[in-house]
């Protein structure tokens, strides 16, 4: 044996206790009781409580917080058609942070007797019972071919109905019974006490819930009760 095979063995023999050693340490981390899980913060939920969120993400049982596979997690909450987006941090020593984005219904549509509620991206959130509890409008003039949770409704015409719902401002939504959507460059509504509301064009839908909004708030204020808004041209709209 000659002195580079000395320096060569002494070398592998370095790295080889290195490589146990880090692996000692890892073992000794992922089974300390000083890092179990004892905190979970969970941000963005609505729809969901915090200890629903916490039971779909997996998360019941005491776990060592780097035994916490945080792409599992986030894929078993993203199975839930309520949940568009969800990001599980780990925070030394014990802390889990899960933060969702719940998906937001824009519009009921009804298939095979059922409502079914929508996202502004055309997703299939769940069916609803009673229509009337959700405070959100029926989309009509729209033929669904498939409707199922977590997925987007077809046929594309659909989705492109619940982006224009979806520009709709929140609380004009809460007031509209119906939406019908079956011309885009056509949209009528029908507020919850029956007033036909012609929006026009899909272009411009912010502008016009709010001249819809300050005509409806003039209204009430003046006890008056409306049959007809017509806002397809904010600028001179028309309300009788």
């Amino acid at each position: 044996m000659n002195g580079s095979d000395v320096v060569l063995d002494d070398r592998l023999f370095t790295t080889a206790v290195t490589i146990v050693l880090v692996c000692i340490a890892a073992l000794s981390l992922m089974y300390s009781s000083a890092f179990t899980v004892s905190e979970i913060n969970v941000v963005g939920n609505s729809y969901f409580t915090d200890a629903e969120v916490v039971a779909m993400a997996g998360l019941t049982d005491p776990v060592n917080l780097f035994r916490v596979n945080v792409r599992e997690c986030e894929a078993r909450l993203k199975k839930s058609s309520k949940i568009e987006e969800a990001v599980v941090r780990k925070v030394l020593p014990n802390t889990l942070t899960i933060d969702v984005i719940e998906r937001t219904g824009v519009g009921l549509i009804r298939y095979n007797g059922i409502f079914c509620e929508i996202d502004a991206n055309g997703v299939v959130i769940t069916d609803v019972l009673d229509p009337v509890r959700v405070e959100l409008p029926v989309l009509t003039g729209l033929q669904p071919t498939y409707l199922a949770s977590g997925e987007k409704a077809q046929p594309a015409r659909i989705v492109e109905a619940a982006k224009i719902a979806g520009d709709i401002d929140f609380a004009v939504r809460r007031v509209l019974r119906e939406l019908n959507i079956a011309d885009p460059n056509n949209v009528v509504g029908y507020l919850v006490n029956g007033a036909m509301v012609v929006f026009g064009d899909s272009r411009d839908m912010s502008y016009k819930c709010g001249v819809l909004e300050s005509i409806l708030e003039d209204a009430r204020r003046r006890g008056v009760t409306l049959d007809y808004v017509d806002v397809s041209v904010p600028s001179a709209a028309i309300a009788r």
